[in-house]
């Protein structure tokens, strides 16, 4: 029986240690609709680790699984998440844009659906990420609930609810991710040879969004300095939907890798074996 006790970074370590394969919000792109069943099944059937997903409340007090304030860009409705009851946001299309899977009746899902289809998948990690503050109290009521303390991260990239989850997360062993102006702050310390006079906020995972436009201050230098000051490292981005970005990411030894595509993280390892 898995020990209550053991923390997120326990099961990393008797699960298959780092780096841990995640996926950004079940996956994106070609691999699948975003916060959708249809791609978090999928998603676990490319053996991912750790399942990121975003949380916001409907008008009615709902907890569903949508990264954007509104519905626009993921479904076939219009509007703000928080105007619409949980019964009417139902009713739209989740794949709208994936012509192979449009009106084939997936829908947004809410955190219940969630939480009773993948708690019961052995280990597997799960990582929650809040836009706002107003849906962090009920998320964490349902942490609470299903007893999953222990395999679970917890992140924002705005301040406000970032400092709500370190003052109520479950316990001091569930670890928060930095929000974007801490994770700007270390990188601005480490490039000027300050990083050593950071006042760290408790962080336990240091969080960088890898794109274009962040590349210039992406180097395994950062990644071993994060790691010498006990940080663990997660990386993220438009970037690591490219295998040779993947690759470099393991060769720089960052502890979490999260991409849109699972299939494509699955090809790099792969490839990585072969050679």
């Amino acid at each position: 029986m898995e020990n209550s006790r053991e923390s997120v970074f326990d099961i990393i370590d008797r699960t298959g240690k780092f780096p841990v394969h995640c996926v950004h919000r079940g996956g994106g792109y070609d691999f699948g609709p975003e916060n959708t069943m249809y791609s978090f099944l999928k998603s676990v059937e490319n053996r991912v680790r750790l399942i990121e997903i975003d949380l916001i409340l409907t008008k009615d007090t709902h907890l569903v699984l949508m990264h954007d304030s509104t519905v626009d860009r993921t479904t076939n409705g219009t509007g703000q998440v928080s105007s619409f009851t949980l019964e009417e946001i139902q009713k739209l299309d989740a794949a709208f844009h994936y012509p192979q899977l449009c009106n084939s009746g997936i829908k947004v899902p809410t955190f219940k659906e969630f939480l009773d289809t993948f708690v019961p998948v052995q280990d597997l990690l799960f990582m929650l990420d809040f836009k706002n503050e107003f849906a962090v109290e009920k998320a964490l009521e349902f942490v609470k609930e299903y007893g999953i303390e222990n395999r679970l991260i917890l992140g924002s990239v705005f301040e406000k609810p970032n400092q709500m989850l370190f003052q109520m997360r479950p316990s001091s062993n569930v670890p928060v991710i930095t929000d974007i102006s801490q994770t700007f702050a270390i990188v601005v310390a480490y490039n000027t040879g300050f990083l050593d006079w950071y006042t760290w906020k408790g962080h336990a995972i240091f969080g960088y969004i890898l794109l274009k436009a962040t590349d210039f201050f992406w180097s395994k230098g950062l990644v071993d300095e994060l790691h010498s000051q006990g940080l663990k490292v997660m990386v993220c981005g438009a970037e690591l939907n490219r295998a040779e970005r993947i690759k470099e990411c393991i060769e720089f030894g960052v502890d979490f890798i999260m991409t849109d595509q699972p299939d494509i993280y699955n090809s790099a390892i792969k490839e990585i074996e072969i050679s």
